[in-house]
């Protein structure tokens, strides 16, 4: 058996999608299963933080990629980069055909109705079994005009009941397969980390020498929060007499709320105190990551967040740093306030402000409620333990 990843994305670098393939490549390789992943379109951008360069090869931890398309880097010009786009899918699909076995198990990951529909067509042709994997709501991350609400119910009606099997990272995603392909197989993977690249090194330092806060995620409001979080941290510093930063992975000039965050920097006097670090190689973000005081993974009640799971809040359990998060979706499944994590509820910016300097005063308090959050991440969020569910849920079917 060898499993195939579909990945309208980047590889082997890129943002939480392909953190979480990578974390599926290397549960399924220390297993012994043969991985590779195939992406039919470009999708790096020309600038000077390109971080993909080759056309294929095999990742450091075996997993083999290929660019059906002639390459990462996306073009600029359009009728250039829609060609190469038309060729890179014909090329998947006819790679698809040439190379599928019947036990092998292809694992679609995101992409439009049409292109979910024909892979699983192509896949059945040669016997095998299609898996489609579902980390949101499909067509949620952005604006939901009607045409995106329609698209949405094409997916559902139209594309789901052609799959034979589901990975899902929620509760809520796992009643949504159940409803449109009722005949599907369906398995529930949480968010998933490589305990063995984020082995803890004691003798790195610091980067900076004052306490701070760490995040790594968007500098969005609707998905991470972005604005609460700032405005929390402001009200912290105003309430003590401590040096603390805040670091962002991420270039303030590209957040949609680069204004209103620009206002909040102003209002709360953070210039010295809130720092945007751009982008971060793997081992300085896994460094600054380490020796930070805490993290906030600030969710709000709306329909992404209710359906998906934050793949960053496995980083941060795993290197046992107290996390702040809302109550707000599939984590509170695993979380216990007080135990391994303080949760608040969203849109309460105070009282993330207290949870702040509740931490900062009390470490040694803190540092055992990221130990208990490490061991969650250790055994329940763990890749190679599930891999080894994912390998006992293929061989059943």
């Amino acid at each position: 058996m060898r499993v195939f990843f579909l990945l309208k994305n980047t590889y082997p670098n890129g943002l939480a999608s392909t953190a979480r393939v990578h974390c599926y490549g290397k549960g399924f390789v220390d297993q012994g299963i043969e991985t590779y992943v195939i992406l039919p379109i470009s999708l790096e951008k020309q600038d000077s933080e390109q971080k993909n360069m080759e056309r294929e090869g095999i990742d450091e931890i075996g997993v083999h990629y290929q660019y059906m398309s002639g390459g990462p880097i996306r073009s600029k010009h359009f009728f250039r980069r829609h060609a190469k786009d038309t060729y890179g899918y014909l090329h998947t699909l006819l790679y698809i055909y040439r190379h599928i076995w019947k036990d092998d198990h292809v694992i679609v990951y995101e992409g439009g109705v049409l292109w979910m529909m024909v892979c699983a067509m192509v896949v059945h042709l040669k016997g095998a079994k299609v898996t489609m994997e579902l980390n949101e709501l499909p067509y949620v991350t952005k604006k939901q005009t009607r045409r995106r609400v329609f698209h949405r119910q094409c997916m559902l009606r139209l594309a789901f009941p052609r799959y034979d099997q589901f990975i899902v990272i929620s509760e809520s995603l796992k009643e949504i397969v159940q409803h449109y392909a009722p005949k599907a197989k369906v398995i529930k993977v949480p968010i998933m980390v490589d305990m063995d690249e984020l082995a803890y090194d004691t003798q790195d330092e610091s980067p900076i020498q004052e306490p701070y806060i760490f995040h790594a995620g968007s500098l969005t409001h609707n998905k991470d929060g972005i604005l609460g979080m700032v405005e929390a941290f402001g009200k912290a510093c105003q309430k003590t007499d401590k040096s603390i930063k805040f670091l962002m992975t991420g270039r303030l000039e590209d957040s949609p709320q680069k204004a209103i965050i620009q206002e909040l920097i102003i209002k709360y006097h953070l210039e010295d105190k809130l720092c945007f670090l751009g982008y971060l190689e793997k081992n300085d973000l896994y460094r600054y990551l380490r020796h930070c005081s805490l993290c906030i993974v600030y969710k709000y009640d709306n329909q992404q967040n209710k359906y998906c799971f934050s793949n960053k809040l496995g980083e941060y359990l795993a290197m046992a740093r107290p996390v702040i998060t809302t109550n707000v979706g599939e984590a509170n499944h695993y979380l216990e306030d007080g135990k391994n994590a303080y949760i608040i509820p969203p849109k309460n910016t105070d009282l993330m402000a207290e949870k702040i300097l509740e931490i900062i005063d009390h470490p040694d308090k803190a540092r055992i409620i990221g130990l208990e959050g490490q061991k969650l991440a250790l055994t329940i969020f763990n890749c190679d333990i599930q891999a080894k569910r994912l390998m006992d849920f293929f061989q059943s079917a």
